[in-house]
């Protein structure tokens, strides 16, 4: 079995434990998701199983959105619910939405931001969620970011309800944090969801409870997609048998006229006449031929499932 399973992670559910709820249902020890949802966190999960495990690094970099409810006036320990409260201005000025929108828009753009400590982020090979735990407290530096977009979609004092659109290694949890900084008051993480994780979308996601019964049932192979559709962002070639061939056994395929010219370094994904996932490939402009960077090269049809 080869391919990726969108899940929807509900609350209080770790994502290490829905990887370790496929492995024991596939019977498959390479499965891995792609960036880590809290606990506190619902929403998209996706889980790749075999093969598709070699394009999680491609999957971890691309765009996340969210939605998320803030609630204003306390700060925590640990920027959610679930902490310890350090902060209580209850008592604070309302602001005006104007306000809110404002200080929201400052978070656009590349920004710096600074990691919680009650986080997955090792430091000399440790969980930061470890060392907070055991009382200890770094000064941790601030990483750079980005939020492409954020969204007020209702202000109800205390709690506001945002959609954000970032990339990679963006905390929500932070950003709660830093905005009930700016607005003087505090401000805690209430709730978390992850709409959407690259190309995988909460509303074709199947509900992590739903799981046991579909493989019960044996109906795994209606909800498992395809090793690609995780790299659907990257551009696609498709090759004739003769360069299938230099492909799968380790030859460069050079630019001619059925092969494109690439960008120094640009990464593509490539596929047989029939429409069969090969693998991914990467332009070398020096020698000005597509070396292959991942052969996959599962043997399955165009709209079907791996197995």
């Amino acid at each position: 079995m080869d391919g990726i399973f969108n899940i929807n992670k509900p609350c209080g559910v770790t994502s290490t434990h829905v990887v370790r709820t496929i492995k024991r249902l596939t019977g498959i020890k390479k499965v891995g998701h792609a960036g880590t949802l809290d606990p506190l966190a619902s929403g998209v999960l996706p889980i790749c199983v075999g093969k598709a495990t070699r394009v999680i690094e491609y999957l971890i970099n691309q765009d996340r959105s969210y939605r998320a409810v803030i609630n204003l006036g306390i700060q925590t320990d640990t920027f959610d619910k679930e902490g310890v409260v350090v902060s209580d201005k209850s008592g604070y000025e309302i602001p005006s939405t104007a306000e809110i929108m404002k200080v929201l828009e400052s978070f656009i753009g590349d920004i710096e931001q600074i990691p919680p400590m009650y986080s997955a982020i090792k430091v000399d090979g440790k969980r930061l969620y470890d060392l907070a735990r055991n009382g200890v407290t770094l000064e941790l530096e601030p990483r750079l970011v980005k939020v492409f977009e954020i969204s007020l979609l209702e202000w109800n004092n205390p709690s506001l309800d945002i959609k954000i659109k970032c990339g990679r290694g963006f905390y929500v949890r932070s950003l709660a944090n830093d905005l009930g900084i700016k607005l003087g008051m505090g401000a805690y993480l209430e709730a978390l969801t992850r709409l959407k994780h690259g190309s995988f979308h909460i509303g074709n996601s199947v509900d992590y409870y739903s799981i046991e019964k579909i493989f019960d049932e044996c109906k795994w192979a209606d909800i498992i997609m395809d090793i690609d559709s995780a790299i659907t962002h990257l551009p696609k070639i498709v090759i004739s048998t003769k360069f299938e061939e230099d492909i799968l056994n380790g030859r460069p395929v050079f630019v001619s006229p059925e092969i494109p010219l690439g960008r120094p370094k640009e990464i593509s994904r490539i596929y047989s006449k029939n429409n069969r996932f090969i693998g991914i490939i990467e332009f070398d402009d020096v020698l000005g031929a597509w070396r292959p960077k991942k052969v996959i090269n599962v043997e399955v049809d165009q709209g079907q499932y791996a197995k």
